[in-house]
């Protein structure tokens, strides 16, 4: 598995978009927050589940929304990973995070706002909406050809 580095948010309505420059990052794009809000039509509000899967097929990368109810030693083995999360704040605000690892404790996320951290897998549901975003690149999928000359490069 590829590392994966997490972006943080610019604003308070950036986490939508953050996650998804994280994970064209970890599939070896970089790309703006700033392009992946208009590709999303971010608003004062924040970005939308449609907007969310409308900036990812922008990007070449297929996107399938799952509704859970908690991540059990099934979804374990079958989430595909990473894939974004939908968390309640304290606020009862809406906020998108990574999960890129589950171990039998803990779920690993990447959080625009905080980083990384990880989560117990008992106490999750209480901030967990159900809602997960799997995504995968597509043949569309273009990773940044300078990222991989130098990379290239190096050896």
């Amino acid at each position: 598995m590829a590392q994966i580095h997490c972006i943080y948010q610019h604003d308070s309505n950036d986490c939508g978009p953050a996650c998804i420059s994280t994970i064209c990052s970890y599939y070896g794009k970089k790309i703006p927050i700033a392009i992946i809000k208009q590709y999303a039509k971010t608003n004062l509000e924040g970005t939308s589940g449609k907007g969310m899967k409308i900036a990812l097929a922008k990007l070449g990368l297929a996107s399938r929304g799952k509704l859970l109810t908690t991540i059990d030693d099934n979804e374990k083995e079958t989430l595909l990973l990473p894939c974004i999360a939908c968390l309640k704040n304290t606020s009862s605000s809406l906020h998108f995070v990574i999960i890129y690892k589950i171990s039998h404790k803990y779920l690993y996320v990447c959080d625009p706002l905080k980083g990384k951290r990880k989560i117990l897998r008992e106490s999750f549901p209480i901030e967990f909406t159900g809602h997960i975003l799997e995504v995968i690149p597509t043949e569309k999928f273009e990773k940044n050809k300078k990222l991989l000359f130098y990379i290239i490069s190096c050896f």
